[in-house]
């Protein structure tokens, strides 16, 4: 072999040897710089790189924080609030006029579900009330587990679908929600019948504001039922339900109200203003708010 070409080669083995013994004695430094970063490396050291790579969606167990916006379904049921209606009344008269005619009581209430199911939903957004108000009640779609049966799965979709149910739950069912709203109108009802006239004509403003709010998500829910998922459907049916039921008591008690609020000393006339909550009861209950706690008990999202 020539002189230059054996010069070369042992030249170049030398850089070899030479390099490879600098790498080996730079190496531990070079490990030690890289887990204390925030690199790559330093993820598949510790792992996380791999966890974040195989973590099932809607997976909490790897995440600090659960019960964030995107809760599998199947997760959330009511929490058990109560919704109740009108009490008794003191200081008059308590005894509701058709209480011992059948045949009266009959016709006040004949076509009562035709009307809750087939009434058109109010042009004015639910807040009007008086003489005849239930027909005004917004109604439920005839199928109240809603369409959707046949629709495309599209993960997206449902999730925003779902979250919007839940909101629209939660708007219900949470605290200083509707129910505790309608609560509190009842309860001024009880305690303000007789009040001054500026006093109670405040609480029909509260009531008829209130429907407004109610018959606008109705109508939310009712626009966007029909692209759901057969799950997701079948909870908005409910949740329309549950809208159609609290706007329907609301009506009941506004048009008390507006009774009530004709005379200048209601304490005098209890049996006329009290008739429109009597003709809505069935068994000593609110039709419509025995209708909503069923919905509300059977809710699942």
């Amino acid at each position: 072999m020539p002189s230059v070409l054996m010069g070369l080669v042992v030249f170049s083995f030398t850089l070899l040897f030479f390099g490879a013994a600098v790498y080996t004695a730079a190496l531990p430094s070079l490990v030690a710089n890289a887990e204390q970063s925030d690199g790559a490396y330093a993820q598949i050291a510790s792992g996380a790189l791999l966890e974040a790579l195989t973590e099932t969606p809607g997976d909490d167990s790897s995440q600090g924080n659960a019960g964030t916006s995107s809760s599998h379904q199947g997760g959330v049921t009511s929490s058990g609030r109560v919704v109740s209606g009108v009490g008794g009344v003191t200081g008059g008269v308590s005894t509701p006029i058709t209480s011992t005619d059948d045949s009266t009581e009959d016709s006040d209430h004949e076509g009562d579900s035709d009307k809750d199911s087939n009434a058109t939903p109010p042009q004015d957004g639910g807040g009007e009330s008086g003489s005849g108000a239930d027909d005004n009640e917004p109604s439920t779609p005839p199928d109240e587990d809603g369409p959707g049966d046949d629709k495309p799965d599209d993960t997206e979709k449902n999730q925003q679908d779902y979250e919007f149910l839940l909101a629209e739950f939660q708007a219900i069912d949470g605290e200083g929600g509707y129910i505790d709203q309608i609560n509190a109108c009842s309860t001024s009802f009880d305690q303000d019948k007789f009040a001054p006239t500026e006093v109670r004509t405040t609480h029909l403003y509260r009531c008829e504001a209130i429907n407004a709010e109610l018959y606008s998500h109705y109508v939310a829910l009712v626009n966007r039922v029909g692209g759901m998922s057969s799950h997701n459907s079948a909870a908005a049916g409910k949740l329309i339900g549950m809208y159609r039921c609290l706007s329907g008591y609301l009506d009941t008690l506004s048009e008390a109200w507006i009774v009530n609020l004709s005379f200048e000393d209601p304490s005098d006339h209890v049996d006329e203003f009290m008739q429109p909550i009597w003709n809505d009861e069935v068994n000593g209950e609110n039709k419509h708010l025995a209708e909503f706690n069923e919905y509300y008990s059977e809710l699942v999202l």
